[in-house]
């Protein structure tokens, strides 16, 4: 009893390690259906998490149905869809796209200046008689229309009038989320060779620097199966080292595996490395 108790706090521990806290897009306010629709929707763009997780919040973006006598709003965080969308003719498509456009301000929420410039230079008009002429609005439906949804406009102004495009939202949305998913990460130790169980080993590498988050170090005997990581904190510098135990089966195949999550303690992993080369396990 008491070894079965010992491997379930193990395992719940393990899984605090590499998955830290569960995040995710959370629905209230509507019917069954109307919340599926939402999850669909925002879920259908493979890196939908990454703005999830850079938005920092505990329990995820909310996505909550109200009467607000408009499609939708998007405000740092929290999703407010009208809740008689659903109940309009061809609904489904109503929330579906309502759900992803107000999605897509969330992504823009999150960029600076910098970048938010970036797509200003391709959408400089801007007419307060038009919500479809505001560079925001064009911003989410471009994303829109290049992440998730390529089947139209929501308003053919948008396509027409302003000269950004689906594949100039790609392009900032792609050069955004190469720096979001720093860092990049290269092992130079250890290298192919043979260790004895149960000693300490080296292991370096470099990285572009990142002041904040957590690097973790698993040993992966080829080809999937892992052992507990050891976490070392992001300092900003551009080289560490540290020291890991052998406490693995005696074996060859293994490798030494470094990924990076940007919140301390918690978070999806991601810019990950291996080691050169293969090393044995000998007693």
């Amino acid at each position: 009893m008491k070894r079965l108790l010992g491997i379930l706090i193990f395992s719940l521990m393990l899984l605090f390690i590499l998955g830290g806290i569960a995040q995710g897009i959370t629905v209230q306010g509507g019917d069954a259906q109307e919340e599926a629709w939402v999850m669909d929707g925002i879920t259908s763009w493979p890196d939908w998490w990454i703005v999830d997780e850079e938005w920092n919040h505990p329990n995820g973006i909310s996505v909550v149905f109200e009467d607000i006598d408009y499609g939708g709003l998007a405000g740092y965080g929290t999703i407010k869809i009208d809740s008689d969308l659903g109940d309009s003719p061809a609904n489904s498509i109503n929330v579906y796209e309502a759900a992803i456009h107000e999605f897509c301000h969330e992504a823009w929420w999150l960029f600076s200046g910098d970048w938010r410039q970036v797509w200003f230079d391709l959408n400089p008009s801007e007419n307060p008689l038009f919500w479809y002429f505001s560079p925001t609005e064009h911003w989410a439906e471009c994303m829109r229309m290049a992440m998730f949804d390529p089947s139209g406009f929501r308003n053919n102004w948008t396509q027409t009038v302003l000269p950004g495009t689906p594949d100039d939202a790609a392009n900032v949305l792609a050069d955004w989320l190469a720096v979001t998913l720093k860092p990049t990460i290269t092992i130079s130790q250890p290298v192919g060779s043979v260790y004895q169980q149960n000693h300490n080993i080296y292991v370096n590498w470099t990285s572009t620097a990142v002041t904040d988050g957590d690097f973790a170090i698993w040993i992966r005997q080829y080809p999937n199966t892992w052992y507990a990581p050891k976490l070392v904190q992001a300092t900003g510098a551009t080289s560490y080292q540290t020291i890991i135990q052998l406490n693995v089966p005696v074996g060859i195949n293994y490798q030494v595996i470094v990924g990076y999550r940007p919140h301390r303690d918690w978070g999806t992993w991601r810019s990950w490395a291996t080691s050169p080369g293969m090393f044995g396990v000998n007693r």
